[in-house]
């Protein structure tokens, strides 16, 4: 329950992020949304690994969704419903893709009635990628895990 708790705080910084006047146009780029997204799962899997299966199964719904241009927040949800990853499911791993989906779900509605699918896809794609960006290398892929570079102490 603190993992779904501090997961939903998470999403509900990021939403206070994009208030802003009514002019705004931008509330903020694909690249915050992925970084955002990414950081809240590598969060949620480091507490619960409980819920790679899950995560890596209801990743590429969302980044299929994003490719095909179904950009409102309803249809990635059918999409998920319909996709037979239920038996997955594990509490943090759905509060993680429902965080996830927050993120970009308020952005969708700073565009209000005048949703142009070129303008909030790459926000749909900043989603996927910053949940393939946490989800740990599949067994037998060329992909490393990214490392952070370590630096020599700056203070002696």
């Amino acid at each position: 329950m603190k993992l779904k708790t501090q997961l939903i705080a998470l999403a509900l910084m990021t939403c206070a992020l994009l208030t802003g006047c009514a002019t705004q146009n931008a509330p903020m780029t694909a690249a915050i949304v992925r970084a955002t997204v990414s950081t809240g799962a590598l969060f949620g899997i480091e507490q619960d690994p409980q819920v790679v299966p899950y995560l890596q199964a209801a990743t590429p719904v969302i980044c299929d969704a994003a490719g095909q241009g179904k950009v409102n927040p309803a249809d990635v949800v059918k999409a998920l419903q319909s996709a037979g990853v239920d038996q997955l499911k594990t509490p943090a791993g759905v509060a993680i893709v429902n965080s996830s989906l927050a993120i970009y779900e308020a952005v969708y509605a700073t565009y209000g009635s005048d949703v142009k699918t070129s303008v909030v896809q790459p926000y749909l794609e900043g989603v996927c990628l910053g949940l393939r960006d946490a989800l740990p290398p599949l067994p037998g892929s060329n992909m490393k895990l990214n490392k952070p570079v370590v630096l020599p102490p700056h203070i002696r």
